[in-house]
């Protein structure tokens, strides 16, 4: 239930990214400047198809590893799932516990914030 309250809380907060349409080398570079901004470990992007618009895998991984459909990407995409890659950087007991929870929330604030300078004056 929680879950999709952020995603409502998401999409009326910052309806603009989601029209922001990235290609592949566009998706990895708005993620490399993402870890580097924020100073977190290396995450790798992935393509795939299943349920869903991105996934964040973390558990067993060497790196952790975000999984998107490169075919339909948006800015919010990425976003949304390096702000759960930064949530486990930052508070790894919370985020085991409460993948969406406050500090969640806290994280993906921080993301948007930061990353409005990928998203076209006319569309913010």
């Amino acid at each position: 239930m929680a879950r999709l309250k952020v995603y409502e809380w998401e999409a009326q907060t910052w309806p603009a990214f989601r029209q922001v349409k990235l290609n592949r080398s566009e998706a990895e570079m708005v993620l490399r400047r993402l870890i580097r901004h924020f100073n977190t470990p290396h995450v790798r992007l992935k393509g795939g198809e299943w349920y869903g618009g991105g996934t964040y895998f973390r558990h067993g991984m060497v790196d952790p590893v975000i999984r998107v459909k490169l075919s339909n990407v948006n800015l919010a995409t990425v976003c949304h799932e390096f702000a759960h890659h930064l949530n486990n950087h930052l508070y790894p007991a919370r985020a085991k516990t409460r993948a969406h929870g406050k500090t969640f929330k806290r994280c993906l604030k921080r993301v948007y914030t930061w990353s409005k300078r990928y998203v076209p004056s006319s569309t913010a």
